[in-house]
């Protein structure tokens, strides 16, 4: 594959590329890294490109491969850094509750299925229509909501306790 056919196949789907990325990582600084990590593995690999039916998919596929490796490396580094969990700020009450709230969905979050988080992210926290879901992630509309139903169930058991 020339460039030129790299840049007209793959570069026209960096933009799905980058919002699946900034979904799963949550800032656009990282997921512009998932993405960039993505398409220079695109391009190191651009001689088994040819045989790929749906370009977008593959591409999107690689995004996010990219987001939740970043993702993982990031947690990883976090984990061994004893002065991560730093107190929030304490201006009101409520902004403390809300705060706590928000740590604890996080919390909760990244302890789901990779599957699950991806399609709660892209639901509740982006608001992306179903068919623009299935279209992303390769999942059936039935099967994402299946997934998005566990998760909330997950969610809810745990803000329960």
């Amino acid at each position: 594959m020339t460039a030129t056919d790299f840049k007209s196949k793959i570069c026209t789907h960096l933009d799905a590329m980058y919002r699946v990325a900034l979904v799963l990582c949550g800032n656009s600084a990282d997921a512009s890294d998932a993405v960039q990590d993505a398409a220079i593995k695109l391009w190191e690999s651009r001689d088994k490109l040819d045989a790929v039916t749906n370009t977008q998919a593959y591409c999107v596929a690689a995004a996010r491969n990219a987001a939740l490796t970043l993702i993982r490396s990031r947690r990883h580094a976090e984990s061994l850094d004893p002065a991560y969990p730093l107190a929030a700020e304490t201006s009101t009450e409520q902004e403390i509750e809300a705060a706590d709230t928000a740590r604890r969905l996080e919390s909760i979050a990244a302890t789901l299925p990779e599957n699950q988080r991806t399609v709660l992210a892209m639901r509740d926290f982006q608001g992306c229509e179903m068919d623009e879901i299935e279209q992303v992630t390769g999942l059936s509309a039935g099967n994402i909501r299946v997934l998005l139903s566990r998760a909330r169930a997950t969610i809810r058991k745990h803000f329960e306790k």
